[in-house]
């Protein structure tokens, strides 16, 4: 019988699973595996996240729980699953830390690429605040540490070919778009369908976003799998603003 008897860890992921709190703590200060993995490599502190129980997640970190583990199944860490879930604290809890920001998952996803997806402000925010791209910023992780962190690549494409700026644009986050556009997120990339954010922005009907877009350079000439450019999709819609942002901006003399 003892052949079947349920490895410790194991049973630690089972009360997380359960929302068994008072268990779960108890196996905890008991010594059980913390880093025991589960199916498709989910460990305590994963489920914990995606079961948004903050207590045992802090515990967790307290106790030193790898903040990094990717699930075998899809790579994913307990921050990517914060992100995609747009949960602020727990997002905060692994950020502050020490999480890695920058790990991939196997389709190429970073915790930015959720967080710009979900439209967490406050997730874009802390993930690119302050220092370049080459040279990052000084932040405080747990326990009075300081790090310096590099800022993540906002135009790190995934394996559909869209960076953090399109996941945007496409669920309607005005404001994360204006945030990574400041941050020099690229405008004209191209995602694997051959439309351009800009496109994208005027079929969804998002002026503001489409006008955002123009002022940070976007090419109002691109042309999307239908041979129509911005221009000619803000004219058609009858988008007088936008069309007149396209003709004041230098960009309307650009490469047709």
């Amino acid at each position: 019988m003892d052949a079947f008897k349920p490895l410790p860890g194991s049973e630690l992921l089972a009360a997380i699973l359960n929302r068994e709190n008072a268990v779960a703590f108890r196996l905890i200060r008991n010594g059980h595996d913390i880093n025991f993995l589960g199916n498709f490599g989910h460990n305590a502190l994963m489920c914990a996240t995606q079961r948004k129980i903050y207590p045992i997640m802090e515990f967790l970190v307290l106790k030193k729980a790898n903040l990094n583990k990717q699930t075998t199944d899809s790579g994913m860490t307990a921050i990517m699953l914060a992100a995609m879930n747009c949960d602020l604290k727990a997002f905060t809890i692994l950020f502050e830390a020490g999480a890695d920001i920058h790990l991939l998952n196997k389709k190429n996803q970073s915790a930015l690429s959720y967080a710009a997806k979900s439209g967490s402000f406050e997730m874009v925010s802390k993930l690119i605040q302050k220092g370049s791209p080459e040279i990052g910023s000084l932040r405080m992780i747990s326990g009075g540490v300081w790090s310096l962190r590099k800022t993540p690549n906002v135009n790190q494409k995934d394996d559909y070919g869209y960076n953090p700026l399109i996941g945007a644009v496409i669920n309607q986050h005005e404001k994360v778009v204006e945030l990574l556009v400041e941050n020099h997120a690229n405008c004209d990339n191209i995602d694997h369908n051959g439309g351009f954010y800009l496109n994208n922005a005027i079929k969804l009907g998002k002026v503001t976003i489409a006008i955002q877009l123009v002022r940070a350079g976007a090419n109002i000439h691109h042309f999307d799998e239908y041979y129509q450019s911005g221009f000619e999709l803000a004219t058609e819609a009858g988008y007088n603003n936008l069309v007149i942002e396209m003709i004041n901006n230098q960009s309307f003399l650009g490469n047709n």
